[in-house]
């Protein structure tokens, strides 16, 4: 007896393991255009919500078929817009932080890997004195039936810092935001009027917790766009969900890289961007872009002086 209560006393005490992770959220599958692109883009409609006179950013949702997100910049509440892809109005839903200004919106894997986030990008600084600039993640809000409804609100999950505190220059001014679909990594573009643009990124993971990462210059960017006064200026971008394909625009113009795969995104060197088109010159002042649901380009401008009925949907169509 007393030798099998040893043998139990000697035993190691089980030990549990952790679940592993699951994977990212996978974004749905877009084509990835292999011919040239339209020069002149397809109006699909015009805004049809008065309070978007500043659009600055959009994306199609990768949950529900024919919603674009957008936001304008300053000016405006903490809140996200849903359109159709005409411009039809499809709802306002809050956000549950205060913005600045917000520049650019992104759609990728949520931190947690349990289903698809927006990424806002709330770092314009056209003054050169923010401290305060940041990238809000929040979880994408499902509409009820074809709308949101007047309360609905956005869910946050994690703020990452991007001031000079997260090792961005100081006074950085910033319009253009990429983030991996895995979640991986997420990039912002400089807005200079000048020959070329740093670009800085940050790999993931983003969460509550994690607020010790830092941004590291990966290289600088440069186009084609007219010597003209602001022309130079990156206002926009987006990333692929394959990863393949990264747009910009400036205000005089649209462009393109292509890469094996997004990772290498991070060591991305000195590029020249291959020219998609100039303009649109429908555009009185291009901020918003984005691969749409097939792959197209779909861009939208600010209202300026104009209403916001005035502004068209913008779609480049591959092979146009």
């Amino acid at each position: 007896m007393w030798t099998a209560l040893l043998a139990l006393a000697a035993c190691p005490a089980p030990t549990t393991t952790s679940p592993p992770p699951p994977p990212p959220y996978r974004l749905p599958s877009r084509p990835l255009c292999e011919s040239a692109w339209a020069g002149v883009p397809e109006v699909r409609g015009q805004l049809g919500d008065a309070r978007l006179i500043e659009v600055s950013g959009v994306v199609p949702s990768p949950t529900t078929p024919d919603l674009l997100w957008v936001h304008n910049d300053s000016g405006d509440d903490a809140a996200l817009y849903g359109i159709g892809s005409d411009g039809r109005p499809r709802g306002r839903v809050a956000l549950p932080f205060a913005v600045q200004d917000l520049e650019d919106i992104a759609v990728a894997s949520c931190p947690d890997r349990l289903g698809p986030c927006l990424y806002l990008a709330d770092t314009g600084n056209n003054a050169g004195d923010r401290s305060d600039a940041a990238v809000f993640i929040v979880r994408e809000p499902v509409p009820t039936g074809d709308a949101f409804t007047d309360d609905a609100t956005a869910t946050l999950v994690a703020r990452v810092d991007a001031s000079a505190a997260a090792g961005l220059p100081a006074g950085l001014d910033v319009e253009a935001l990429v983030v991996f679909p895995d979640a991986a990594a997420m990039l912002l573009f400089e807005k200079v009027d000048g020959p070329s643009a740093r670009v800085f990124a940050r790999r993931g993971p983003f969460g509550e917790a994690d607020d010790d990462g830092t941004f590291t210059a990966v290289g600088s960017i440069s186009t084609e766009s007219p010597s003209i006064q602001f022309g130079r200026m990156i206002t926009g971008a987006d990333l692929h969900p394959s990863g393949r394909a990264l747009l910009v625009r400036t205000y005089t113009g649209i462009f393109e890289h292509r890469t094996d795969d997004a990772a290498a995104l991070l060591s991305l060197g000195d590029v020249r961007l291959t020219t998609v088109t100039f303009g649109p010159f429908s555009e009185a002042q291009g901020e918003a872009i984005a691969f749409d649901a097939d792959g197209h380009i779909v861009t939208i401008s600010e209202a300026r002086d104009g209403a916001a009925a005035e502004v068209p949907v913008n779609v480049l169509v591959c092979g146009g």
